[in-house]
């Protein structure tokens, strides 16, 4: 049991409007912080540890926050990462915060004389107590990737942020208080701020921290392990994950009872139709595959699942209620069939109250009123298709444009992970005056495979040329040790590209949201290389 935080005004001198703090991992003390700084009125935000310092100081310096909640460090499979030299970095760029110390590491460790231990914090019992607050006060402040520049500190409030979670919850995941919700997240997407939200409707959470693919994808640490062992009625995962385990030749429900599991969300990124067939004859024949896609900036989907509705593979069922989103083209005209922008014509609740720091909204309008006039544009491509369905493409700016014609990422995608030798892909357009530009995919090959690259290389043309057309052939196919991907599976296309050409990895990339940040200046080399025409190899 955790006891009540004792975050108080006299206690701490922490109140109303103030911002608090989690350098936290998915544990239970970071689901009790968020309820208690959500019950007194203050602002939550919270980053996971394996962002280091200077990842995480380009967040939360932005809120001058008054109280940090802190970790010594995590375990990621069987490595222990320790954030000691980190948190005194931290400390000192915030020398007004107040630091607050869990050994999660080692429960012995001392504690720097400029922190204040987990222990004390919660040393002394206090009466749990809400602050009235206005509809559109803050509740919590969630931050873009940071993959293509600063961080925007996004501020959602207490009315908008939980009307839409008790909407997306209770209607379109049916949860009810017989129901335990298995979300395997971080605390520094937005998903896991749904996590919490489904104590709303008197759901049991699921809390997590570690590398599911630790010691093998099928080890005890599996999510289907762990919605086994906890008897989980949902699971709430990564596209990439399902995508993984649907080429991995393995069967959870062999291993595993999984008859409770009545419900799937899969985000994150685009999930193929094969994975989706997959999860009803390898996972169990009798749920629902809620594929969805949304985003941070409204803390939830803008297309999705329903119970009530039917689920085609590769495809998003519906939009959710009060989504009054659409595929426009470049003149502002609905369209279906083809690729569109994805806009939301009239506001939703969640749509965010500011940006923190941006007093004249600047940025704000900047990120989603620059295209369509009072029209919110969220920069992915997405296909209203003729059943009333919808398919995202891939990011409107990452599109490759071949001789006029444009090509969705997500079509590549589809194609390549089906593809018994490779684990992951990517793939680049660089432009050039004639038009077409080069294609460039780089591919991690799977290590069971024993395929010769060059033969790998005729395939992967072979396949691509025979399921989407010739355009989509790349004039070059590099084999590269890992594939960039944010912590929530997003493939990291355009920092990539920006860095191959030219600009440092520093500028134009966080490595704290990188999952295998040390591959990123080879793969980029190897790219660079092939571009030049000289052999690669990796």
């Amino acid at each position: 049991m955790i006891s009540a935080h004792p975050i108080t005004e006299t206690s701490l001198g922490v109140g109303r409007g103030d911002r608090i703090v989690g350098y936290l991992p998915n544990i239970p003390e970071a689901v009790a912080a968020y309820l208690a700084t959500s019950a007194m009125g203050a602002v939550w935000s919270s980053v996971p540890p394996e962002m280091g310092a200077s990842a995480a100081l380009q967040r939360i310096s932005q809120l001058d926050p008054s109280l940090v909640i802190s970790v010594d460090g995590y375990r990621w499979g069987d490595k222990t990462i320790r954030r000691e030299s980190d948190l005194m970095e931290i400390r000192a760029a915030l020398p007004d915060s107040t630091m607050v110390l869990l050994p999660y590491l080692d429960s012995d460790a001392s504690i720097p004389d400029n922190f204040m231990s987990y222990s004390e914090f919660t040393a002394e019992d206090g009466p749990v107590t809400t602050e009235p607050v206005p509809f559109g006060h803050p509740l919590v402040v969630l931050f873009s990737s940071g993959t293509t520049g600063r961080p925007k500190a996004i501020v959602h409030c207490h009315g908008g942020f939980l009307v839409e979670h008790y909407k997306m919850l209770g209607l379109h995941q049916d949860f009810t208080a017989d129901d335990i919700a298995f979300y395997y997240t971080t605390t520094g997407w937005v998903v896991w701020n749904l996590m919490v939200s489904s104590l709303l409707l008197g759901t049991a959470i699921v809390l997590v921290d570690g590398d599911p693919a630790w010691p093998a994808l099928d080890g005890p640490w599996s999510q289907w392990a762990i919605a086994a062992e906890t008897g989980a009625t949902f699971l709430g995962t990564g596209a990439a994950y399902l995508t993984r385990w649907a080429h991995s030749g393995l069967r959870p429900a062999d291993q595993w009872d999984l008859r409770n599991l009545r419900l799937i969300m899969s985000s994150g990124s685009e999930l193929a139709a094969d994975a989706s067939g997959w999860i009803y004859t390898a996972v169990n024949n009798d749920l629902l595959l809620l594929s969805s896609s949304g985003g941070t900036d409204v803390g939830t989907g803008f297309v999705g699942g329903c119970p009530l509705v039917a689920v085609y593979a590769g495809e998003m069922s519906c939009r959710p209620l009060g989504v009054d989103v659409d595929a426009l083209d470049a003149h502002g005209v609905p369209v279906q069939g083809v690729p569109g922008e994805l806009v939301v014509r009239q506001p939703m609740p969640s749509m965010p109250v500011f940006f923190w720091g941006d007093e004249d909204f600047a940025r704000y309008r900047a990120s989603y009123f620059d295209i369509y006039p009072n029209q919110w544009r969220h920069g992915d491509w997405l296909i209203h298709t003729e059943r009333d369905t919808w398919v995202i493409t891939g990011r409107s700016d990452a599109t490759l444009n071949r001789g006029g014609v444009r090509l969705g990422t997500a079509e590549f995608y589809a194609v390549l992970d089906s593809q018994p030798d490779i684990t992951d892909s990517i793939i680049l357009h660089f432009e050039d005056e004639a038009g077409m530009g080069e294609l460039v995919l780089a591919v991690e090959v799977a290590t069971t495979s024993t395929v010769e690259p060059e033969q790998l290389h005729r395939e992967v043309r072979r396949a691509l040329r025979t399921h989407l057309s010739p355009r989509h052939a790349p004039d070059h196919v590099v084999i590269v040790p890992s594939i960039p991907r944010n912590r929530t599976g997003k493939r990291l296309e355009l920092p990539l590209k920006r860095i191959v050409k030219g600009e440092s990895i520093s500028d134009v990339l966080d490595v704290g949201v990188v999952v295998s940040p040390e591959h990123i200046s080879e793969t980029a080399s190897l790219i660079r290389r092939a571009l030049h025409g000289i052999p690669t190899t990796a």
